[in-house]
């Protein structure tokens, strides 16, 4: 597996499909309106930070994203500066690449990579924090494991907040 900058446009081709026909994603995510197709991935492309997961035969294993947006104003279970959080990013491993481990290390060296970025340093509100599903398990185990925790309650739309420690 290879972490790559950026995204392919046949890549992005894999995205727009996964985002319409994977199951997982169509649970989890609102990347069915997102990336809709190519015209609505390039409306949105300027706003997001991207890195591929790229198999040996270079086929998409995954995406992660990082986007500069503050942290939403609300009611958390902890004491925390919220005007420090202010990038969100958001992690997806695609079809057969599932279930093998490599959303730790893909996530980990993503956000490695991006902390060097000259978009990360220039950012004051630089700390990470996401927005999941309170029942993706797998999504909040990785991120438990790459140093977030969780700081809200399910809200009406089922999601919670996890922020970098």
């Amino acid at each position: 597996m290879q972490v790559k900058k950026g995204i392919s446009l046949s890549h992005i081709n894999r995205l727009i499909y996964y985002s319409s026909k994977d199951d997982l994603v169509l649970r989890f995510t609102q990347d069915k309106k997102r990336y809709k197709n190519l015209k609505t991935f390039k409306k949105d492309k300027h706003k997001r930070f991207y890195y591929s997961l790229v198999g040996k035969n270079q086929e998409l294993a995954g995406i992660i994203w990082f986007t500069k947006k503050p942290i939403p104003k609300k009611r958390y279970s902890i004491k925390f500066n919220t005007q420090k959080y202010g990038i969100t990013l958001a992690l997806r491993i695609y079809g057969e690449f599932r279930g093998k481990g490599l959303s730790y290390s893909f996530l980990k060296e993503a956000i490695k990579r991006y902390k060097k970025t000259k978009s990360y340093k220039e950012t004051k509100a630089n700390i990470f924090w996401v927005n999941t599903n309170f029942d993706n398990f797998a999504a909040i185990s990785t991120y438990i494991k790459c140093g977030f925790e969780k700081v809200s309650k399910k809200d009406s739309k089922a999601k919670i907040i996890m922020i970098h420690k």
